[in-house]
Order: structure tokens, then C-alpha cells, then sequence
């Protein structure tokens, strides 16, 4: 998460500096608004209202990559990462309580099993909405084409724009690798919980095997009838690279 908050501040410097040296490259759309953009705007201006223009386009284009950094780290931060990893952390702390419990202690434990199927359940409707899938495809999208930038125009850009398209790149690697892959947590937790629940002595109450053999794990829910598992992140990068070899053999 440290990573993510540094580009919060990196990112938006980075475009700003981008911004006010080269206003006509990337990734500022100038150059589709002026006609004559090594001039700003076109004019016979004097060399100082030059360099305010190229100033304020610089503060402008900081000021946008600011909000969407905002935008993808608070997202990361609260919608994504801190639900999953607060289901993970309390189904830990169940299974440590679950060795030599009495069986009223277990049925405490199957009760909040239960709360904690009701919480994934509110993640899973807010996790299935457009806009996360939306911000899923961005995502994908944004790390293709880094990538794709990166191999294909090195010897094209300066060094400050390269620097930027390899932090875009390096975030949203860190965003499939790091963050996507935590949604598989509470997944992977409470298939460990019913599995030490079958081992345990507990297991030999009725009520127990009852609950165990319709106790589901915990899912996150991905809006097409999947969900999230250990492999999940490795399937997106595996996307990734497929769609990038495309790009390649089709320039």
C-alpha cells in the first residue's frame, strides 16, 4: 500500500514536470487543441507568457493525475483491500480457537462463520458492481499498453515520459500481483477453517457435521459466476502478456 500512496505523490509530480517542459508530448492533448503547439498557441507571443502557459498546463496536468491517483489508491485502500484482508484476519483468529474447543465454543465459532458469510456477501455486492469491473478493465488495459509503449517506443520518448509509462506500468503490476490477489484471502481462510473444523474433536457433534457439510467457503465474487482464488492474479497477467504478444505481431 506504501507503493501505491508514494505514486499518489509521484505520479502527478511526474506529469506536472512532463506538463510544463513538453507541453505537446504525451501525454498532454495539446497538440490535438493548438494548431501550432511548439508555440503554444500559435501566436506571436513574448518567451514569458510562454513559460506561464506551459506552467499552468503543467499545474493542470498534475492536478488531473492527482485525482486519478486519488481515485485508484482510496479504491485499492478501502473498497478492495481492507474488507478482504479484515475477513482473512478473523478467520485466522478462528482457526487458532478452534483446536480443543469445547462444543459450545465451536458452535460460537459456526455462528460467526456465519456473520462472516453475510459479511463476504456485502463485499460481493459492492465488488460486483460496474464500476469495480470497470476499474478491473482499466486496469488490464492500462498495464497492456505500458508495456506495450515501453518495448515499442523507447528510442521514440524522452526520459521523463518513460519514467512515467514505467511507474504506470510498475503500479498496475503492483495493483494485479499485490492487491487483486488479496481478494483471494478470505477464500483460501475459510477452506483452512472447515478443513481443521473436520479434524478437530469437535466434529464429532451432529449439529457440527450438519453445518460442515453445508458450510460453503467464502468467495469474492468477480460478476460473471467466478471468484477469486490463489491463481486469479496469475490468469490476469497471463491475459496480459497473450494480448501483448497480439499487439506485437499485429505491429
Amino acid at each position: 500500500m506504501n507503493t501505491v500512496k508514494f505514486s499518489l505523490v509521484a505520479v502527478p509530480a511526474m506529469s506536472g514536470i512532463i506538463g510544463a517542459f513538453k507541453p505537446c508530448s504525451p501525454p498532454s492533448m495539446l497538440p490535438e487543441l493548438i494548431p501550432h503547439c511548439e508555440n503554444l498557441v500559435g501566436l506571436d507571443k513574448t518567451e514569458s507568457l510562454a513559460i506561464v502557459l506551459a506552467l499552468v498546463h503543467g499545474l493542470f496536468q498534475a492536478a488531473l493525475f492527482y485525482i486519478y491517483s486519488a481515485v485508484v489508491v482510496l479504491t485499492l485502500g478501502h473498497v478492495i483491500v481492507y474488507p478482504s484482508v479484515m475477513i482473512e484476519l478473523w478467520m485466522r483468529e478462528m482457526n487458532r480457537k478452534i483446536k480443543d474447543s469445547p462444543v459450545r465454543s465451536t458452535q460460537l465459532l459456526l455462528r460467526q462463520y456465519r456473520i462472516a458469510q453475510v459479511t463476504e456477501n456485502l463485499v460481493n455486492a459492492v465488488l460486483t458492481k460496474r464500476f469495480f469491473l470497470i476499474f478491473l478493465s482499466f486496469t488490464i488495459i492500462g498495464q497492456i499498453c505500458s508495456v506495450y509503449i515501453i518495448f515499442t517506443s523507447w528510442s521514440y520518448l524522452s526520459v521523463g515520459i518513460m519514467m512515467l509509462f514505467l511507474l504506470l506500468g510498475f503500479n498496475f503490476c503492483t495493483i494485479i500481483y499485490i492487491f487483486l490477489h488479496s481478494l483471494c484471502y478470505p477464500n483460501v481462510s475459510s477452506t483452512q477453517f472447515v478443513k481443521i473444523m473436520r479434524k478437530s474433536k469437535s466434529a464429532r457433534s451432529l449439529i457440527v457435521r450438519k453445518f460442515l457439510n453445508s458450510c460453503p467457503p467464502l468467495k469474492v465474487g468477480m460478476g460473471d459466476g467466478t471468484f477469486y482464488d490463489k491463481l486469479t492474479s496469475f490468469k490476469i497477467c497471463q491475459f496480459c502478456v497473450e494480448r501483448f504478444i497480439n499487439l506485437l505481431i499485429m505491429n
